[in-house]
């Protein structure tokens, strides 16, 4: 995993991109944005966070006068191994008090 920031100056666009081989997470800290995932347009503002799913494409407009302000995180897919091996699996809390246990997917642990 890894993690940035992205500014987008006054009334500019981050140009369409694909994402390929990894998921992106966004907070956008600052700004009122237009976000296009795919074929999907939403319009977004600060304390707002989205996902780009592996596979899409995606563009950010800023709509404010002033600079919008993200923070972003960056998740690598597991390799998936057929050795059988849960050495590298985790146990996730899903929030209600059960844990669930992960051998596949990002890695967020």
């Amino acid at each position: 995993m890894s993690a940035g920031s992205l500014s987008i100056k006054p009334n500019a666009e981050k140009p369409e991109q694909l994402v390929t081989a990894d998921f992106i997470v966004f907070f956008i800290d600052h700004g009122k944005v237009l976000v296009k995932i795919h074929n999907t347009t939403t319009l977004l503002e600060s304390g707002d966070t989205f996902m780009v799913p592996i596979g899409n494409t995606y563009s950010i407009s800023n709509l404010r006068n002033d600079t919008a302000k993200f923070f972003y995180t960056i998740h690598k897919q597991w390799e998936n191994s057929d050795s059988g091996d849960n050495s590298d699996a985790c146990d996730v809390n899903n929030g209600n008090g059960k844990s669930k246990r992960m051998s596949n997917g990002p890695d967020i642990c």
